[in-house]
């Protein structure tokens, strides 16, 4: 089941990063967070392997989503000079949930039952991901990635002395 989900994870990846640069960071890690959270709080009703593979399914979408958008988002948002302790600081980050989620939520299976886990880690996920919705700005177009894009305006984490604020300069338009 879980290769089902990796599966998902490497077909999907380039729409996952088309969907993220056309319609933002945001929506994509909103949506994310929808899909996986629906999954977790639907899993401890599913009554045949059919529907389980339905939600690893969904799951698998989420995972797809939210695979590369934080790390697109954290980028976007800031600076030249900030972007590999920003890029740090989030993989540290996702490295130490992933070691703490998995032993908080083992502790919970062990204290209450596994339907309580895939609870709390469904309030879990979408309460982060109603936080970001409610306060993230979106970030695509706050940097250029190609020629010929439109000029972004001010960066979240403050601009570079190395790196002009308008960048049409950096292009030469």
């Amino acid at each position: 089941c879980f290769a089902t989900q990796s599966a998902i994870t490497v077909v999907g990846a380039h729409v996952a990063g088309w969907i993220s640069d056309k319609y933002g960071r945001k929506l994509t890690i909103v949506g994310a967070t929808v899909l996986i959270g629906c999954a977790a709080s639907l899993m401890p009703f599913v009554t045949s392997y059919e529907a389980f593979m339905a939600l690893i399914v969904m799951w698998g979408m989420g995972n797809t989503l939210i695979g590369g958008g934080p790390a697109a988002y954290v980028a976007d948002i800031s600076s030249r000079s900030q972007r590999p302790q920003a890029l740090a600081i989030l993989r540290s980050a996702g490295d130490l949930g992933l070691m703490m989620g998995a032993s908080v939520l083992g502790t919970v299976s062990d204290v209450a039952s596994l339907e309580a886990v895939f609870g709390c880690a469904a309030a879990m996920i979408l309460s982060s991901g109603a936080y970001f919705a409610f306060n993230a700005e979106e970030s695509v177009g706050r940097r250029r990635a190609l020629p010929g894009a439109k000029p972004m305006g001010t960066r979240a984490l403050g601009p570079d002395a190395e790196e002009p604020q308008a960048t049409s300069e950096k292009w030469g338009n």
